[in-house]
């Protein structure tokens, strides 16, 4: 079970496969970033948690038939274990406009007055695109480094372009 930290109301729930030989696979899919408690358990009891085994770990797991396993030293009972949520890609169509800086943006925007609008760079699950990192992704971008193309009609079919693009050209003469 994934209970949100921020909201623990917000709950989700792991797919569980029985490999039948003494062992369980997992998967699970949030869509909200954030922070995550996590709780393993089966039939109401706590189980251990083990970083899944490579090299020599592989080998130290198996069970013999005969000796009792015992659980390697990178397994933990720790009912604590939280789990990072960080967003994904940019995704265009998720990404929202907002009025910025008491600005009237495109709602209430006027013939002659200066308005703006920014946008918020978001995943396809409408996390923020805030620059967030896992000690296992370094970063997955921050929103700020994402361009978009920004394209307006008006009356008459005045059309008007720009792009958050910044391009840095430097000439050697």
């Amino acid at each position: 079970l994934y209970q949100s930290i921020a909201n623990p109301d917000i709950r989700y729930r792991g797919n569980v496969v029985d490999r039948e030989d003494g062992s369980y696979f997992m998967t699970y899919s949030i869509p909200l970033a954030g922070s995550y408690l996590v709780s393993i358990t089966l039939g109401g009891e706590s189980l251990q948690y083990c970083v899944g085994p490579s090299g020599e770990r592989w080998d130290s797991r198996q069970y013999d038939g005969v000796n009792v396993y015992s659980s390697p030293s990178f397994c933990s009972l720790d009912d604590d274990l939280i789990l990072n949520v960080i967003h994904r890609e940019l995704h265009g169509i998720s990404s929202t406009l907002v009025n910025e800086d008491g600005l009237s943006g495109l709602s209430d925007a006027i013939v002659g007055v200066e308005t703006g609008f920014a946008i918020e760079s978001r995943d396809k699950f409408g996390n923020l695109r805030s620059g967030s990192s896992t000690s296992n992704i370094v970063q997955s971008g921050d929103g700020m480094s994402d361009a978009f193309l920004v394209s307006l009609v008006g009356p008459s079919g005045h059309k008007s372009f720009t792009s958050t693009a910044v391009n840095i050209l430097t000439c050697s003469d």
